[in-house]
């Protein structure tokens, strides 16, 4: 006997877009098809998935709703009432949701103003872009050495219905020097943590802290307040590294990064860096803001001349308690995140040849990116990643223009804001009229 979908799953079933799938037989979809349907999900979503999909996601992940929007609005949720909604809808989910509580340039925006509180124990204190290596903060001690710390945000993690645990989670701590100055901070709560790399060490390079009278798990490196933070980062800034060294990743934006500063000097435009890693702006460009993009790997399936670039911020982390793995949240950029996008393709093999495209520079403005549906808007929820083809790519492409045109894209960006302003737009419209 066949297994219909309308037997064995019937939750599944009723959501099915009744309207919308012309030469289906709802009744008679089969549990475990692979052909894409339109679905309604409970609170009026339109998406397309397999049955297959529906039912393998149900079973997998404890309240999965299989939507996508849901997935980023509830389940991908961002504070704790959102959460607090997520878990009652769903029945308790056991899962584990780190909140994205602050950005990590909000982090270091804090760490800096608490020192900024002590400054005239240093000569100089300085946020370093995220283009400047592993460190965040660069610190001048009054002999003149400089000492750099890295700064990371506590994101909360709650875990089962009515949060009966609350810990704070740090990640990626095993790819810093031991002698490294790691301040942690949580804005929301007003929580620290400080210490060495070397006192965080583990195979995993992850840590959950909690801030309780009977923790014992990095008790000494817990902070009371803000007044215990400053005082103990102050004593332990001298004896952190004195060289803020690259990743490989690092010095290759970097480098695209001083590539396309000197682009700007040539061509005649006014650059600035975003001094801190605050948002998603890298630069300014005739103070336009810019979101810098190196690429060096091929985009699967569409070609050795088409490269894929992510186009995703991070918001937190997940972590599935039925298979006990975690994964990295991440969002498309909001309309609104930067006015320029600049990628850059470095070296690679077209047919068997070593291409160079550096120095070459593809500026896709905001507007375009949200009419291609990349960039999230309030009717669109956008996608993570998009395919850019090379700057001699040989057939048509719809950002093939965009190549070498920065100069035309801020003209475009700053004659639509000129057109947005509320005078020039009631002009603007009795023109229009007039015509």
């Amino acid at each position: 006997m066949p297994k219909f979908l309308k037997l064995t799953h019937p939750s599944i079933h009723t959501e099915i877009d009744q309207s919308n799938n012309p030469g289906v037989d709802i009744d008679k979809v089969h549990t475990y098809s692979q052909k894409k349907i339109n679905f309604v999900c409970q609170r009026g979503h339109q998406f397309t998935a397999t049955p297959h999909n529906r039912v393998w996601n149900s079973t997998k992940f404890e309240g999965a709703t299989g939507c996508t929007i849901c997935n980023l609005r509830s389940r991908l949720t961002y504070d704790l009432e959102e959460k607090e909604l997520h878990l009652q809808q769903y029945n308790g989910s056991k899962d584990t949701i780190y909140t994205r509580m602050q950005s990590g340039g909000e982090c270091e925006e804090s760490i800096y103003r608490i020192l900024m509180k002590a400054k005239n124990k240093f000569q100089h204190i300085k946020l370093l872009s995220s283009f400047n290596g592993n460190a965040d903060l660069e610190i001048t001690m009054l002999d003149g050495v400089s000492r750099f710390i890295q700064v990371k945000k506590l994101t909360r993690s709650v875990c089962g219905k009515g949060y009966s645990s609350i810990s704070y989670h740090v990640a990626g701590l095993n790819k810093y020097e031991d002698n490294m100055v790691i301040a942690m901070i949580s804005i929301q709560d007003s929580k620290f943590c400080l210490g060495f790399a070397k006192d965080f060490t583990n195979a995993s390079g992850e840590i959950h802290v909690t801030f309780t009278e009977r923790a014992k798990k990095y008790k000494n490196n817990i902070c009371v307040d803000e007044t215990e933070f400053l005082n103990r980062l102050i004593d332990m800034i001298p004896h952190s590294v004195a060289t803020n060294k690259m990743s490989a990743k690092n010095q290759k934006e970097f480098e695209m990064k001083e590539r396309f500063k000197l682009y700007c000097e040539r061509n005649g435009l006014q650059y600035r860096e975003n001094e801190n890693n605050f948002g998603p702006i890298d630069c300014y460009v005739n103070e336009l803001r810019c979101q810098l993009k190196f690429v060096s790997k091929p985009d699967k399936g569409k070609g050795v001349q088409c490269f894929g670039v992510r186009a995703e911020k991070s918001c937190g982390y997940m972590h599935y308690s039925k298979t006990s793995k975690k994964r990295q949240l991440r969002v498309p950029y909001d309309e609104g995140d930067f006015d320029l996008l600049i990628v850059e393709i470095g070296e690679t093999l077209i047919k068997g040849k070593q291409v160079i495209f550096l120095g070459q520079f593809c500026a896709i403005s905001a507007r375009t990116l949200i009419e291609q549906k990349i960039m999230k808007t309030s009717d669109q929820i956008g996608r993570v990643a998009f395919s850019l083809c090379c700057p001699d790519y040989p057939k048509p492409h719809i950002f093939k223009n965009d190549w070498d045109s920065l100069r035309d894209k801020i003209a475009s960006v700053q004659q639509m804001r000129e057109e947005m302003q509320p005078e020039n737009a009631t002009t603007n419209a009795k023109k229009r009229r007039l015509e």
